[in-house]
């Protein structure tokens, strides 16, 4: 879930955009109840740019599927009419395109984490990580964000008690200084696999854009 507003019309409304407002916002039952809030603002090295913030006040650099809330509000309220655009978020310039109604994201190349506290001297190298009574397996991938990949073998994604291990392998700093989201995936068949993802600062989601690519 994403509200998206413009920059000029918080100016106007002499909105002071602070944590607590965003936190306000974002409560369900209450307002309008949203993961992240996503603010149109001055364009600077391309001529499109966001600026999106969670209820904890953490800033997003990337996320598959706010870009393409972002690129369909652009076509919405007739601020674009163009077929290609490149938009400019924290740490990237990211290509959008769209064919009729699809929305489509050239996201990021996947690489190493390199600020990751392992030497992964290349993309793919599996590390091992302890969490409370069990140690995965896990690859890290950034994908514009951090993820670390866990396979799992012997236990599928009913019998492990995820909720257990998500949040300490987000929060294990000493490894991903900048916290990761945790990806555990079941492998069905060459077709078909089951999946669970904790997006970094947010929880569990439904679907993860960058995750896949992950």
């Amino acid at each position: 879930d994403f509200i998206v507003i413009k920059n000029d019309d918080i100016e106007w409304e002499r909105i002071n955009l602070t944590q607590e407002l965003i936190q306000e916002i974002c409560t369900r039952h209450t307002w309008i109840w949203s993961d992240w809030l996503i603010v149109i603002s001055t364009w600077v090295k391309t001529k499109y740019k966001y600026v999106v913030y969670n209820s904890a006040w953490r800033r997003g650099h990337m996320w598959g599927n706010w870009i393409r809330c972002f690129m369909k509000y652009l076509m919405e309220n007739d601020l674009s009419d163009e077929k290609e655009i490149d938009v400019e978020t924290d740490k990237w310039i990211i290509n959008l395109r769209r064919e009729k109604e699809l929305v489509i994201v050239n996201i990021c190349q996947p690489t190493k984490i390199l600020w990751l506290w392992y030497d992964n001297k290349k993309l793919g190298d599996v590390f091992l990580i302890k969490a409370h009574d069990k140690t995965f397996k896990f690859i890290p991938i950034n994908v514009c964000n951090p993820h670390a990949v866990i396979f799992l073998s012997n236990l599928t994604l009913d019998e492990l008690e995820i909720e257990k291990y998500w949040k300490y392998i987000e929060e294990e700093t000493s490894i991903f200084p900048e916290k990761t989201s945790v990806d555990f995936i079941k492998i069905r068949s060459a077709k078909e696999a089951d999946m669970r993802v904790w997006e970094r600062w947010l929880g569990e989601t439904l679907w993860c854009w960058t995750w896949a690519t992950a």
